[in-house]
């Protein structure tokens, strides 16, 4: 996917839960379905999405948190711990350089 692809979705803004001015900390937050692999891969399309629009728009942020509440659905650490470590190897590849946590919320 190239940054072109990302970057030109017609998704709008993103929401963003916080923004801490001071720190320059932004919290997203996510409430997806990952009950299937095609419904994973669509999510992680639209988060890394997300991620970079923050990262071309406010370029003085620190760090990105981005929480996936998962409540309800089961979803093993181990899978979540793979979704994690893809949105982070894409980022990475794509040269993005604002810190980027993903956590989980069960």
């Amino acid at each position: 996917m190239e940054i072109k692809e990302i970057y030109n979705r017609k998704w709008g803004m993103p929401i963003l839960e916080n923004f801490d001015e001071v720190n320059g900390d932004i919290l997203l937050i996510f409430n997806f379905d990952f009950t299937t692999d095609f419904k994973v891969d669509i999510c992680l399309h639209f988060v890394i999405g997300r991620i970079y629009w923050i990262g071309i728009h406010y370029p003085n942020s620190n760090k990105i948190t981005s929480i996936f509440d998962i409540r309800g659905q089961d979803i093993i650490m181990h899978r979540s711990n793979q979704i994690k470590a893809k949105i982070l190897k894409r980022l990475e590849e794509l040269n993005f350089l604002i810190t980027t946590n993903i956590e989980f919320f069960r």
